[in-house]
């Protein structure tokens, strides 16, 4: 039997919501730690480390908030390279 047109059955989402608790089903990270790296903050100069979007409907204080999958793995990746290049001098802790 062919099957052309085959769908994988648990595609990687683009965006993923920001969890209200428990951890990242793709990273294990914490609401608190992706909350610190998708917004604003004085620690990040004010520029987030990970690319989302806060879907709000006109007049409301709350909305939906989306992560960029790729985004959080591009930045997970990133921190991975620095640990390897910091053994690499002997400086890792």
């Amino acid at each position: 039997m062919r099957r052309d047109n085959i769908t994988p059955v648990n595609p990687r989402p683009e965006f993923i919501r920001l969890q209200r608790k428990g951890r990242c089903f793709y990273t294990g990270l914490g609401r608190s730690k992706l909350s610190e790296l998708i917004m604003p903050t004085k620690e990040n100069n004010y520029t987030p480390l990970v690319k989302s979007v806060n879907l709000c409907t006109n007049g409301k204080k709350r909305g939906l908030r989306l992560i960029e999958l790729q985004s959080l793995f591009d930045y997970l990746h990133g921190e991975v390279e620095k640990f390897q290049s910091e053994i690499r001098k002997g400086g890792a802790q």
